[in-house]
């Protein structure tokens, strides 16, 4: 995968099906779960974009097929061509702003259950950031839009609560804002 050719995104948009179509499973000596595993520590440490692509094949991680293993090798030629991207910070009059994008797609899970998304920005970089299934089967995509915002909020008011940020500044986090699937709502 070293001299890979790139590939602009970490997953197709329609490939759920291909999870139904391929049945055919890999011999176990595939290093899938190790791969997994690699992806999985990079979602969390410094790549946010391959979260959900990451968080989907890792469902099937005891049955894995040939499908699979090409979407996870997808993955590393999203990430060959994208080297150069990474998380910058910078100081700033807003460096202490704490806001949390939300947003949900309504009952794409294996299970008919949503999947929630929440990136949390501190000033100008990403500090946190998730991609989880809900916990209940949500009946319409608002009602799966408001659980993600509600985990955003109980996040945010822990983040506070915790007063986090005030561990590594000497200023106290301002009101926090909150962007809900491409619409800002204010709370105060």
């Amino acid at each position: 995968m070293k001299d890979c050719i790139p590939h602009e995104t970490p997953m197709e948009v329609a490939s759920k099906k291909m999870d139904e179509d391929s049945m055919d499973e890999l011999p176990q000596d595939i290093p899938y779960r190790e791969l997994i595993g690699c992806l999985m520590y990079l979602n969390t440490t410094t790549r946010p974009d391959i979260c959900f692509s990451t968080g989907h094949l890792s469902q099937f991680n005891n049955a894995y097929t040939q499908a699979h293993w090409l979407k996870a090798k997808r993955i590393l030629r999203y990430l060959s061509g994208t080297k150069h991207l990474g998380i910058s910070y910078s100081d700033g009059p807003d460096s202490l702003q704490m806001v949390a994008f939300t947003d949900a797609s309504w009952g794409t899970g294996t299970d008919a259950k949503s999947i929630t998304g929440v990136c949390y920005i501190l000033g100008s970089g990403a500090v946190a950031w998730l991609s989880k299934k809900q916990h209940v089967v949500a009946r319409s995509s608002a009602e799966a839009e408001y659980i993600a915002l509600s985990t955003g909020t109980r996040d945010i008011v822990w983040f506070r609560r915790k007063d986090l940020v005030a561990d590594f500044f000497t200023k106290s986090l301002p009101a926090p804002a909150f962007k809900a699937h491409r619409e800002a709502l204010s709370l105060k």
